[in-house]
């Protein structure tokens, strides 16, 4: 039985481990490991990475928010009214600074909503809908919300007399031009919202950011806690005139 080999290191080669760096070691934590910024603690550290990118450019797509429940359900309002509530237990979606806007880095990045909405419109009037996505520079969005208009309806849409229809939406910010902190960015918002059974003709429409194209708003806040609101505006104030948000989803891309 041969004896085990036994690798011996002197006081001086552990100290030149410590101030002359193993440039293939690092090169392999680098791909193990990245850095980000705890959104609790505001310390940098390193974290493990979940996994590469594109080799070919580099570029990343990642779940940031899930919705684990269905929101409630919302009747009887004229004023735009944040469905993506915390009643039922979700969190609001925020958007950490730091994270996926990062400065000096953050042009060309962007976050993808996706949303599902059931609606009730068995009222003697059809309702008119309108859907308003913001992105509040504060934890807690005013009633009702206020903050940068990301992505919404050109025009409410008129419903159809119909009972647990679906809606669906989706729609990418994308960082455009870098400001300083503050109200000094600007995001372009462009998306969709359809609905075959729930929306009278035309049945579907565009979502753009400010509610206008080219989609462009001025006034997003990199540096804040950012937090997502589902605005939802309804044309006729009934019981009968309900929405619901079923399933919030909230992706970081590029």
């Amino acid at each position: 039985m041969s004896s085990p080999i036994v690798l011996a290191r002197t006081e001086a080669d552990i100290e030149r481990a410590i101030t002359h760096r193993d440039l293939d070691y690092e090169l392999a934590r680098a791909g193990k490991y990245r850095w980000q910024v705890d959104p609790k603690t505001g310390v940098v550290s390193a974290v493990p990475s979940r996994g590469p990118g594109s080799f070919v450019t580099g570029t990343n797509a990642e779940l940031l928010y899930a919705s684990k429940a269905a929101y409630t359900n919302k009747n009887t309002f004229t004023t735009e009214f944040n469905i993506a509530d915390t009643a039922t237990g979700n969190a609001l979606w925020t958007l950490q600074p730091g994270t996926l806007f990062q400065p000096g880095a953050m042009v060309g990045k962007k976050f993808r909503i996706i949303g599902t909405i059931r609606q009730l419109g068995t009222g003697s009037t059809p309702p008119t809908w309108l859907l308003t996505l913001r992105m509040n520079p504060t934890v807690t969005p005013a009633i009702p919300p206020t903050g940068p208009n990301v992505g919404a309806m050109v025009a409410a849409l008129t419903g159809t007399t119909t009972a647990n229809t679906l809606m669906r939406f989706e729609l990418e910010a994308t960082l455009t031009v870098e400001g300083a902190a503050g109200n000094n960015s600007t995001i372009r918002g462009v998306g969709m919202i359809w609905s075959p059974r729930g929306f009278a003709s035309p049945f579907a429409q565009d979502l753009f950011g400010g509610g206008a194209t080219p989609g462009t708003v001025a006034t997003f806040d990199w540096s804040s806690v950012n937090t997502l609101t589902v605005g939802m505006t309804c044309g006729t104030s009934l019981a009968a005139n309900e929405v619901q948000l079923l399933d919030l989803l909230a992706f970081g891309l590029n």
